[in-house]
């Protein structure tokens, strides 16, 4: 079961990157779709390269290296908040005003849906 989860995933980046020509390869098409499957079936199934289990330990979640990730992601939102907001402050004390209803505006109107849905999925588990 894991190995198709991890093909699927392996060809949906291929597919992406090669039929769309994303990360400087060219934009294939089509042909770009087959060239991805064959590359993800010759990774799968050819015996030389599984020696180096490329896609073994893909599937397992590392709580260390999660935690640290959130914690970095967690860190550079909140500084780009701080920076976009000291910025808005140097062009003047009505500029940051504005700023601040607008943000709190856009907080006020992004929890309502995030509460409907959290009360949903309470629902919909009991």
């Amino acid at each position: 079961m894991m190995i198709v989860v991890t093909g699927t995933t392996f060809n949906i980046i291929g597919n992406y990157v090669l039929g769309f020509g994303k990360f400087g390869f060219p934009q294939l098409g089509l042909a770009g779709l087959g060239v991805a499957r064959v590359i993800a079936l010759y990774v799968f199934k050819n015996q030389n390269l599984r020696k180096y289990r490329i896609f073994q330990e893909l599937h397992r979640v590392r709580l260390r290296i999660l935690w640290e990730l959130t914690r970095i992601i967690f860190w550079l939102r909140n500084r780009i908040f701080l920076v976009i907001t000291f910025w808005t402050g140097t062009l003047g004390t009505e500029v940051l005003a504005a700023h601040q209803v607008v943000f709190q505006t856009i907080i006020v109107l992004f929890m309502v849906p995030l509460g409907s849905s959290y009360a949903t999925t309470v629902r919909v588990g009991q």
